[in-house]
């Protein structure tokens, strides 16, 4: 993936981490796409994004988990998979952190709800 003319580093940055959640992805090979050393990386994903890369990647997985949990029949290994997440206690452990409780839980109340 380069770099197009109109994009920001953070603009392709997001892009790839879109294209690629269920993945591990790593600063080197973020860097190797927009062709900058990791230090200069990091600086203009965080100027340009007020987060770095890796509280935004967190932020798109558990997004993406969230979805999948509203509208899937997914198993939470699945969705945990889906979202790039190797151990389901670590997945659940973060989606409880970010929504307030588990994956589970948290279907069963959306399912009451509709």
């Amino acid at each position: 993936m380069l770099l197009k003319s109109t994009e920001t580093v953070s603009e392709t940055i997001i892009a790839y981490m879109q294209d690629h959640l269920d993945q591990n992805i790593t600063l080197d090979e973020l860097s190797n796409i927009v062709h900058l050393e990791k230090s200069h990386l990091v600086r203009f994903f965080r100027n340009e994004t007020g987060k770095t890369s890796i509280e935004s990647l967190i932020e798109m997985r558990l997004t993406k988990a969230s979805d999948l949990v509203a509208t899937s029949d997914l198993c939470i290994y699945e969705i945990a998979t889906q979202c790039g997440y190797n151990t389901v206690s670590f997945f659940i452990s973060k989606y409880k952190q970010r929504y307030g409780m588990t994956p589970e839980v948290h279907r069963r109340v959306l399912k009451q709800l509709n």
